[in-house]
């Protein structure tokens, strides 16, 4: 399994994701992924390594976080299972199936942001223990 090899031979810049500040009403929670796969100066692919028992929550974080973003694709792995997921399309693909980061970077879509923010922030709080979630 070679997630990031494979991503960096289709032209993704990956990096350690330093995250973003959502906003929830008076409240700010600072969330990120484990990497980021950039093209130019857009979020292409949020990737996120996890436990098998995780596995389910964290795919509705990245999703989320994936959508606030505008990324195109987001990828899930536990060691084992990876789960690549077409944002636009909403659907499941193969990681040989994720496009170049040039094809990607023209992919365009809208989504709901307040509505994502909600989730990522609830699903983040469930992956990780208070402690670890940044205020």
């Amino acid at each position: 399994m070679k997630i990031l090899e494979t991503l960096r031979e289709k032209g993704y810049n990956l990096e350690e994701d330093n995250g973003i500040y959502l906003n929830l009403g008076e409240e700010k929670i600072k969330v990120k992924c484990s990497y980021i796969g950039k093209f130019k100066d857009r979020k292409l692919v949020c990737i996120e390594f996890t436990s098998p028992r995780t596995m389910s929550s964290v795919e509705n974080f990245v999703k989320s976080y994936a959508r606030i973003v505008n990324a195109v694709y987001a990828v899930i792995s536990d060691g084992e299972e990876v789960k690549v997921l077409d944002i636009p399309s909403n659907r499941e693909v193969k990681l040989d199936e994720i496009l170049p980061a040039e094809k990607a970077y023209e992919i365009k879509y809208s989504s709901k942001p307040e509505i994502e923010v909600r989730r990522a922030a609830a699903c983040y709080s469930v992956i990780h223990c208070k402690c670890e979630v940044e205020r």
